[in-house]
């Protein structure tokens, strides 16, 4: 399970172990440790969307994998404990 960071059109940038979306800063309180595993500014294509992982430096996600067709997507959480 990946978070959506950035929607189509979105521009994504990593500096100084944050992730900035359209040049705000996003606010990642649910993170537990700081982000290690930078990645190259890019911007989403059209139907595509960009997934992190909550654990980081663990993940293996869109920084690796590139954006992910929105076809892709199979679920939404509704709710978590």
């Amino acid at each position: 399970m990946k978070r959506i960071i950035g929607d189509e059109g979105d521009t994504l940038e990593y500096k100084d172990g944050r992730v900035y979306r359209n040049g705000e800063e996003l606010i990642e309180e649910y993170l537990k440790e700081d982000m290690t595993f930078p990645f190259e500014t890019i911007v989403v294509p059209e139907k595509h969307v960009f997934v992190m992982g909550d654990n980081r430096n663990g993940s293996r996600d869109s920084r690796e994998i590139g954006p992910v067709p929105i076809d892709n997507i199979v679920g939404k959480v509704l709710l978590r404990f």
